[in-house]
């Protein structure tokens, strides 16, 4: 297991390497969200480094993939303790798979 840390562009493409033969804990920097985005599109083995609940639900639920696992950064055990229960009770893995668009109808709404 490695950790790196994601500062630039060229950080990305490291982690995407690494995780083809090992796995990664990805540590986030000020904006982590976009980063683990791109990421997650492109590797599997990831890890997140999380100081809190919001931020473990968050990273499991990234692009509906979410993280593999996260590493909980927390200095009191009852917190990691609580962190790791909760994220174990309501954690949802979904299998995806590929799909192949047959047909594409406007319906006349917006899409985000």
């Amino acid at each position: 297991m490695i950790e790196k840390e994601v500062r630039e562009k060229k950080d990305e493409e490291e982690i995407i390497a690494l995780s083809l033969s090992k796995a990664v804990v990805v540590k986030g920097g000020d904006r982590p969200i976009i980063p683990l985005e791109n990421l997650l599109s492109q590797a599997d083995h990831l890890f997140v480094e999380i100081d809190n609940l919001r931020e473990g639900r968050t990273a499991f639920a990234i692009l509906e993939k979410g993280v593999e696992g996260v590493v909980i950064n927390h200095p009191d055990p009852n917190a990691v303790r609580h962190i790791l229960l909760t994220l174990k009770e309501g954690t949802e893995k979904l299998g995806l798979l590929k799909a192949r668009v047959k047909r594409i109808e406007p319906l006349g709404l917006a899409v985000c």
